[in-house]
């Protein structure tokens, strides 16, 4: 029975856990892998019980990020080979054939070590939005760089500009660049209960409008919150659902909290932190809004037109690239206060237009997103390596 690891920053809910479960369970119950997902930076008690339940295992290893941290840069080489080798030793003690690492300083760990394991085959994934790509220049003098730039990885974008852009960045040819967009598949509705439903019964009157996305820098509440100090009053709420793992998440969301306060918006905007019933969340949604500087293929945008709701978004490829064409006249550009503020007072005040771009938004991700397209495309990788 093969082994696949899967190395994300956080045990916890978010936009990569959500592919990471689902191309996890479709190895384990469909290909017949044995699955392990390791978390490098923080957990909650959710995320890992709700994977034990699905029969996969999940560990905490921080020690993949020390790498980057100034206290190895003053070991001798002698006990940085060492903390090389205990890595190593860990994947080969679970007889690893794949290696799924996601975000940048993980994927550069595991470049430099996974052709020195037991492993077949390891991914390198492009998940974020690109500005400027530019080649990535490897240093002789640089050991590790030296090093990350022989191992041939499988590349992976999951969107057309991040194709673009890996080809560029690692100098590779666009066709040697698999694009697998995410998959979009419905949550089922959880029976728990949890505090924002208190305040969506408490304005049952309004219109809803939901951002779900973590306090990441690339996300920009603050647009968001200028816009809605413009809007008229009483006519609708905005909850933002999410919170993230790291401290500048955690930074960020107060910020953002103390920013509302000052605008005077705190009885009609709500931070509601993580939510882990985001279907029902979303069933009580009439407009999904997303504001961000970059993306790859958001999952936010794909959960919103899975629940049948019309998209308010900022103007970016990763966005554009995933809505159908009706949908994108409701795209605004990245910090544009005044454009958001006419977009919010035209969709909120017409609700045929809501539903029109609702089932439009609907159909659309149902047709191109379907879990079934991203499994083919995995499936087809394994096959040609030969790993099933």
């Amino acid at each position: 029975m093969p082994n696949a690891l899967f190395i994300i920053p956080n045990l916890t809910t978010g936009g990569i856990q959500t592919q990471v479960v689902l191309l996890a369970k479709y190895f384990k119950k469909e290909l017949g892998f044995n699955v392990t997902i390791w978390g490098v930076v923080s957990q909650d008690s959710y995320f890992p019980a709700m994977l034990a339940k699905e029969g996969i295992k999940t560990e905490m290893h921080p020690e993949v990020l020390e790498f980057f941290r100034e206290p190895y840069w003053e070991l001798s080489r002698f006990n940085k080979i060492r903390k090389w080798n205990r890595l190593r030793k860990a994947i080969n003690k679970e007889n690893i054939d794949i290696i799924l690492p996601y975000t940048h300083h993980i994927s550069f760990v595991f470049d430099i070590i996974w052709a020195r394991t037991k492993a077949k085959i390891c991914f390198k994934f492009e998940r974020g939005g690109h500005l400027a790509p530019k080649p990535i220049e490897y240093s002789r003098r640089d050991i590790y760089h030296f090093l990350a730039r022989h191992p041939k990885p499988t590349y992976v974008a999951n969107s057309e500009h991040g194709q673009r852009a890996l080809s560029i960045m690692q100098n590779v040819p666009i066709e040697k660049v698999h694009l697998i967009r995410n998959a979009y598949n419905p949550k089922p509705i959880l029976n728990i209960t949890e505090d924002w439903q208190e305040i969506i019964k408490s304005h049952q009157s309004k219109t809803v409008v939901t951002m779900i996305a973590n306090f990441f820098d690339e996300k920009d509440h603050e647009t968001v919150l200028k816009a809605w100090k413009l809007i008229p009053r009483n006519s609708a709420i905005l909850i933002f659902a999410g919170l993230g793992g790291p401290d500048n998440c955690k930074a960020n969301h107060k910020r953002m909290i103390q920013l509302s306060k000052v605008l005077e918006l705190s009885d009609e905007v709500f931070f509601v932190g993580s939510v882990k019933n985001t279907a029902l969340l979303l069933k009580h949604t009439n407009i999904g809004l997303l504001s961000t500087k970059s993306e790859g293929c958001p999952n936010a945008i794909l959960e919103y037109m899975g629940a049948g709701i019309p998209i308010i978004a900022t103007d970016i490829p990763g966005i554009r690239e995933v809505i159908p064409n009706e949908s994108k006249n409701y795209l605004f550009p990245y910090q544009n206060v005044e454009k958001l503020r006419s977009l919010l007072v035209e969709v909120i005040s017409n609700v045929g237009l809501q539903k029109e771009l609702g089932t439009i938004n609907q159909n659309h991700v149902n047709a191109y997103f379907s879990p079934e397209i991203m499994y083919s495309k995995y499936r087809d990788i394994l096959k040609s390596s030969k790993i099933i």
